[in-house]
């Protein structure tokens, strides 16, 4: 057989012979179809290996942000119950409020402590809430946010001067109603 039978005789790749996917000299290593396989599956094994590893990553975000999710609607679930409790007085941003629970299992603020009944209070004692500027609430012991124009002071929220007249609708003189004496202990 003729060595012309062999030989290729359609059109060269055009380009540089560097960028040629196959030998373009008689002394450029041979490049068989096995070389060809085994560099498309280490290829292959590293975006599988990467891929892997970029998902895994998403899963560990997507399961901290669902903790996240599901601790903000437990907090705005008990911020809702809490401004849901009884309250014979106005609430005042940044004070310190006691939560009780009668016997008929109704809950209600109070201002004063369980200290204040001298360790004895009437209900069940379920916690002390401060109020923040945002109308949620914390827990008492609890650290406590900053707010922009607010801070705490010995235990109490204040406002420097001229947020305190910005805050106060115009014409607005009234003081802070007083407060309501607490519901009679039910027995």
């Amino acid at each position: 057989m003729p060595d012309d039978a062999h030989r290729y005789s359609g059109p060269n790749r055009p380009g540089a012979a560097r960028s040629s996917p196959y030998p373009t000299q008689r002394l450029a290593p041979p490049v068989s179809l096995v070389d060809t396989a085994r560099a498309i599956e280490r290829a292959s094994s590293q975006i599988a290996h990467q891929t892997h590893a970029q998902l895994a990553l998403i899963n560990e975000q997507i399961q901290f942000l669902q903790t996240q999710a599901r601790t903000i609607l437990e907090k705005a679930q008990r911020d809702l119950a809490l401004h849901q409790a009884e309250c014979r007085f106005k609430r005042v941003v940044g004070q310190c409020y006691h939560l009780y629970r009668r016997a008929n299992g109704t809950t209600y603020f109070s201002m004063l402590s369980p200290d204040d009944y001298r360790g004895d209070p009437p209900h069940d004692f379920l916690g002390s809430y401060w109020l923040e500027p945002d109308e949620t609430w914390t827990l008492d012991g609890t650290p406590r946010r900053a707010f922009g124009g607010l801070y705490e002071s010995a235990g109490t929220w204040r406002l420097g001067a001229a947020l305190a007249a910005e805050a106060a609708p115009p014409g607005d003189t009234t003081a802070p109603v007083e407060p309501v004496a607490d519901p009679e202990p039910e027995h």
